[in-house]
């Protein structure tokens, strides 16, 4: 904290001594074309400044605006290292219900689908298409031409022999329904066994899905969803 009477040289010690030498070594750590950008004042008249830290200045005014295409992170190279940082460090969450987004392994899936109560029905899904525009007509058609039956599109469940075409002006999320399972003690073998090649459908695996109530997403792709 500096204090003192007004016209001291508070502000210009702050401003011109202090945060400008701190400006200056944190400049020399940036690439060469982020230096170019920053408007770097001379080094200031000072024989030796000691334990300074990297320094935020917050002014009572604005010297000029920076446009959108020049925001802090980009300019100072920093916001690859905040988004490696925060994938590693982070923990993902569902926008919907809040909890945790994490892959799952086949032993965890199993618990958690012989916990629901006995009767309860799970649709076993392989995760299609995540948000893609179109009519996806060729993909609709070729998978009701192997056999398949169901897809949930847009989060309802559809029979492909009765499905009409989809807008194509809007993103659709397409996930085939490829078994259902009713949960039984005496089940536990249809819950373990492989989703084989269907399973395969999906890049990194198959979602089951509990019905009705709240839907949860467990999945063994390195992201999976609950809400």
């Amino acid at each position: 904290m500096l204090s003192g009477p007004s016209g001291s040289g508070k502000s210009s010690f702050a401003w011109d001594t202090l945060y400008a030498e701190a400006r200056r070594r944190y400049a020399e750590t940036m690439t060469g074309r982020a230096r170019g950008l920053l408007d770097l004042r001379l080094r200031p008249k000072v024989e030796s400044v000691t334990g300074l830290p990297p320094t935020l200045g917050v002014g009572q005014r604005l010297e000029g605006a920076i446009g959108g295409a020049q925001r802090v992170g980009e300019l100072t190279d920093l916001r690859e290292l905040l988004i490696v940082r925060l994938c590693h460090d982070g923990t993902q969450r569902c926008p919907t219900c809040g909890d945790v987004v994490r892959a799952w392994r086949s032993d965890e899936l199993v618990a958690a689908l012989l916990g629901l109560p006995e009767g309860a029905t799970v649709s076993i899904l392989a995760p299609l298409l995540v948000g893609v525009k179109g009519g996806h007509k060729a993909l609709l058609d070729g998978l009701l031409a192997e056999g398949y039956a169901r897809a949930r599109i847009d989060g309802v469940v559809e029979r492909l022999d009765e499905l009409g075409p989809l807008d194509a002006r809007l993103p659709h999320t397409i996930e085939l329904v490829i078994d259902r399972v009713r949960i039984a003690p005496d089940r536990r073998s249809g819950c373990t066994r492989p989703p084989g090649r269907r399973g395969g459908l999906a890049a990194g695996g198959s979602s089951p899905s509990p019905r009705p109530g709240r839907r949860s997403t467990p999945s063994r792709r390195g992201v999976g969803a609950a809400g």
